[in-house]
């Protein structure tokens, strides 16, 4: 049997991937967590990731109310840390988008939000981790990726995922290819991926498609 070898490259370990590939790692698939990488743009679509509100009992936000649930100064909003976690940047760029449907809206934003994953000291990014953090009373909502929200609704079926409104939306495009001179193994790896049964499973784990 072929073995494929993955080099999968999320964006808080990108440039270390890039940097292991370009020493000459040995790879048959480049999967990467971001298209503004080094390299994807040689990768094809084939997932998508956004940004999600994962929200407790404390808090009955709606997609349509997001918006005034994140900048209410009662509600204890939790996200990961900018620049040293991708989810923390961009919680980041939903505030810059915040602050075109209310003045002021990026500052309210960037000085409430609780920075509780992501940082040197935190806690791995699981979905345990955001259930305990809204368990405890240090999150009343937590704004992550659609995927780590859902494994936290999974864990805890009384949390609930709320989608952002079109006009705070934020997303990740994952891209992926195969080398020319790889096995056809890998090729069909690609192909599984980006097709109807791949994308099946992504969905079940809170991906878009691309």
């Amino acid at each position: 049997m072929t073995t494929v070898r993955v080099a999968y490259v999320v964006a808080s370990v990108l440039l270390s991937g890039v940097a292991m590939v370009a020493a000459g790692a040995e790879f048959s698939v480049f999967a990467a967590g971001s298209l503004r990488a080094p390299l994807a743009d040689l990768a094809q679509r084939f997932a998508r990731n956004s940004m999600c509100l994962l929200t407790g009992a404390r808090t009955h936000a709606t997609t349509a109310s997001a918006f005034d649930a994140m900048i209410d100064p009662a509600v204890k909003l939790g996200t990961s840390t900018p620049k040293a976690d991708p989810s923390g940047d961009y919680a980041w760029e939903v505030f810059h988008k915040a602050e075109a449907l209310g003045p002021g809206a990026f500052a309210t934003l960037t000085a409430k939000a609780r920075q509780l994953t992501g940082g040197p000291q935190s806690p791995p990014a699981t979905g345990s981790a955001y259930g305990a953090f809204i368990a405890a009373g240090d999150a009343d909502m937590f704004l992550t990726y659609c995927t780590y929200a859902e494994l936290a609704r999974q864990e805890n079926p009384q949390l609930r995922v709320v989608r952002l409104p079109a006009d705070l939306v934020v997303a990740a495009d994952y891209g992926i290819a195969a080398r020319k001179d790889a096995a056809a193994a890998a090729t069909a790896f690609v192909d599984y991926l980006r097709g109807p049964a791949g994308r099946r499973v992504f969905a079940a784990y809170g991906f878009d498609p691309p």
